[in-house]
């Protein structure tokens, strides 16, 4: 088990969410889970820490944050017309000073959608053609927007005390 170890998870009530609290959980790490409604969390244990708060919350994401040595960010919003344009842009560009500010954290890893094209705007080709599509289907244009635009906002800030990581479904960058 390793000890030394405290992961921020923000989106910790969804899908991807509850299985990183899981798993973190049993490893042995410590957990720090940012919950805007903790009773939707399915996940417990003495290593588990939960911050209620929302993304404009500044000092909830702070408590989040403190002593995290990794922070992962799996928070999604809602597909179709419901979604916030432009939430997780801004929410990232919020959480950014912070991250920069804690000297525990060690990473930041963002959890893109699968076709978000890469920071410089490259896809394969057929992305490129069916990325537009299945999100427009899915309801998802906003969303997909909205993570190419923290793709961008992290790969153009790398000049932090941290590493960053965004993934995408079946796929690093």
């Amino acid at each position: 088990l390793e000890t030394d170890v405290t992961i921020a998870v923000f989106g910790a009530t969804g899908q991807t969410g509850q299985h990183v609290l899981s798993h973190a959980l049993q490893r042995g790490h410590g957990v720090r889970a940012f919950a805007r409604d903790p009773g939707k969390l399915r996940v417990e244990g003495d290593r588990l820490t939960v911050i209620v708060g929302d993304f404009d919350n500044v000092e909830a994401l702070r408590e989040t944050v403190g002593g995290a040595t990794h922070v992962i960010c799996c928070a999604g919003g809602t597909y179709g017309k419901s979604y916030d344009k432009g939430m997780m842009t801004r929410f990232i560009a919020r959480l950014w000073p912070i991250l920069d500010a804690e000297p525990s954290v060690r990473a930041f890893l963002f959890q893109s959608v699968f076709f978000a094209p890469e920071p410089d705007g490259s896809n394969p080709v057929i992305l490129k053609l069916l990325a537009p599509l299945a999100a427009y289907f899915t309801g998802a244009t906003e969303m997909l927007r909205d993570n190419t635009a923290v793709t961008k906002f992290t790969a153009a800030n790398r000049d932090v005390s941290f590493g960053t990581i965004v993934t995408r479904p079946g796929k690093i960058v």
